[in-house]
């Protein structure tokens, strides 16, 4: 547990809000996303969110929606690094994150904020520091995908360091990389020695693969009975309904005991959010 013995417990909402509207599935108003975020986080009483496929205007202006309730919310973005840049999927996405454009192609009204970045996204209620971007294994060659990175900050009134990540692909990991990946995940996270940690994110990956063996060596799973097996509720629905391949995993003085995990929710397939995103948000409550 923490300092003095004592759990600290903790509320995180994980989502791969699929941002970049522009390429996105579940093309949508981009404008909604960021208060159906907000909304999301504000009945679940959630104090920790951590959000992939964002664009930076996304963070800033959710950042700025939050603020509007409680003025202690802070955001650490780190924008993804592109791998392909000659023009195939993810300069759509890039250009998906471009507002003016969004603005042309609807006939809406031009908006106001900057920051045209996809990357992904921290967000606390405190005070925030720490706050790290680390590099994981990346494809040399790929033709849609960006080099996948962890990034986490540190939840100062609770020391909580939270942290998410984006996987690559499936058929674009040269067969190795997820696992590389999340054994990378699992070596950071033990460098933080006993703090307590929420490492989440779209792992691009389903539970029962080999994959995520790393992770699960070193963390305890929201959505993980205590018997220690990988099942749980689906998250993704871009191939037709199954697949959880979103996580949020925690740690707490070096230990994965499943009492660190007090709750996890993940609404069902039918719910009105998958017409926001092709992923379902996982909300997860920790007593660390």
């Amino acid at each position: 547990m923490g300092e003095n013995g004592e759990p600290v417990g903790v509320t995180a909402l994980n989502w791969n809000i699929c941002g970049e509207f522009a390429a996105c599935p579940k093309v949508t108003d981009p404008v909604g996303k960021v208060a159906q975020v907000r909304t999301l986080a504000q009945s679940r009483g959630a104090e920790v969110v951590l959000l992939q496929e964002i664009c930076e205007w996304q963070a800033n202006r959710l950042l700025l929606d939050l603020r509007s309730g409680d003025s202690s919310w802070n955001l650490a973005f780190a924008p993804l690094r592109q791998i392909d840049t000659a023009g195939g999927y993810p300069g759509r996405r890039v250009r998906g994150c471009d507002l003016t454009r969004y603005a042309a192609k609807n006939g809406k009204p031009a908006l106001t904020t900057t920051g045209h970045a996809y990357g992904q996204a921290v967000l606390v209620k405190g005070r925030l520091d720490q706050n790290t971007s680390y590099e994981l294994a990346a494809p040399t060659v790929d033709q849609w995908t960006f080099a996948p990175q962890l990034l986490c900050g540190r939840l100062v009134e609770k020391n909580v360091r939270a942290c998410t990540t984006h996987y690559t692909p499936s058929g674009s990991d040269e067969g190795h990389l997820r696992k590389d990946q999340a054994a990378r995940t699992a070596e950071i996270v033990r460098s933080f020695g006993t703090d307590r940690v929420l490492v989440s994110g779209d792992l691009n990956t389903v539970a029962s693969l080999p994959e995520l063996n790393p992770l699960y060596a070193a963390m305890r799973e929201c959505a993980q009975p205590a018997d220690g097996s990988h099942t749980g509720p689906p998250t993704a629905f871009w191939t037709g309904g199954s697949g959880r391949i979103d996580f949020i995993f925690a740690r707490s003085q070096e230990s994965n005991d499943a009492a660190l995990v007090t709750g996890c929710e993940t609404p069902p397939a039918g719910s009105p959010l998958l017409q926001t995103s092709d992923h379902l948000p996982t909300i997860g409550t920790f007593a660390l």
